[in-house]
Order: C-alpha cells, then sequence, then structure tokens
C-alpha cells in the first residue's frame, strides 16, 4: 500500500505507506519528540515488541506518512477484540502540523479498520480531544495513571 495524496493548500505531496524495518529509528525520534511536545513526566520509547502488536498477523496496521522523501508522521491501530481496534502512535512532525496529515493518517487507518470488520475505534489522547471530536470522536470516559496525567478516551463507530 502507497498512496499518494496532494495537499492543494500547502502545494506538497504526502506518500503514505506501510511500516517498514528502515523506519524504525525515525519514528522513535518522531514518538520520542511528540512526548516531549506533550510534556509527559515519563518517555515510554517505541520498541520492535510494541511495533509487532500492531503488525498486520496480529489485525492492526502501521503507516507512515514521507514529504520529499522523509518520514513525517505515522500512525497506527491495534486489535483490541474482533470487533474493537485502537488508534495509536498518531504522530506528525511540528512542522507539518495543522496541515491536515494527521487526519489523512487517522482517515486512512479509519478506512483500513471498517474492511477487517471492526465495528468501533478507540483512541486515548491527552491533548487532542477537540482534533479526534472534529473527526467524529466522542468522549467516553478518562484513563487515570498513577503519575498524576489521564487521558480522553475516544471512541468512533467504523
Amino acid at each position: 500500500m502507497v498512496v499518494s495524496t496532494p495537499i492543494k493548500k500547502l502545494d506538497i505531496q504526502v506518500i503514505l505507506r506501510k511500516y517498514q524495518k528502515k523506519d524504525f529509528k525515525r519514528i522513535v525520534e518522531l514518538d520520542k519528540e511528540a512526548q516531549i511536545n506533550q510534556r509527559q513526566s515519563k518517555i515510554d520509547l517505541l520498541t520492535d515488541a510494541k511495533i509487532t502488536k500492531v503488525s498486520p498477523k496480529n489485525g492492526g496496521l502501521f503507516i507512515v506518512v514521507e514529504v520529499d522523501k522523509e518520514v513525517v508522521g505515522m500512525g497506527a491501530m491495534k486489535r483490541i477484540d474482533t470487533k474493537t481496534c485502537e488508534l495509536e502512535y498518531v504522530r506528525v512532525t511540528p512542522k507539518y502540523q495543522g496541515m491536515g496529515i494527521g487526519t489523512i493518517i487517522i482517515q486512512k487507518i479509519e478506512s483500513h479498520a471498517a474492511k477487517l470488520h471492526y465495528g468501533r475505534i478507540k483512541c486515548f489522547t491527552c491533548q487532542a480531544r477537540k482534533f479526534y471530536e472534529k473527526l467524529g470522536y466522542a468522549y467516553i470516559g478518562e484513563k487515570k495513571y498513577s503519575d498524576g496525567p489521564c487521558d480522553s478516551i475516544m471512541e468512533k463507530k467504523v
């Protein structure tokens, strides 16, 4: 799967494709950058084991977004049960935020979830609740962590 999508208002071309092993170092950097920008008290780096949980053989998907051959975004979906999947690791480097790339990532993952007959998709977010609401996600509760912060739990039917 390689999808080329123009973003007309910015005159840039983005490429969506499945994650490849060669992307590992860049996606770890992108994930760490996002966690720092969210001021998370504890950085929880991506690992091969976490990527395996979102692999197609486990009912998941991991995609990256390129602009000019540079990975500038990513997103993943993992299977929770036969009817539910979870959106994870939706990240866009700050330079490209606000340009629609995050929306493109989520829409591609939602489309894939529908093809796999998931009935709903969940996500956890600490700062992007309004963004997910604009995409049709509903707030269904909070997840609290032992170190203090909490995430909004969002859900959407697919």
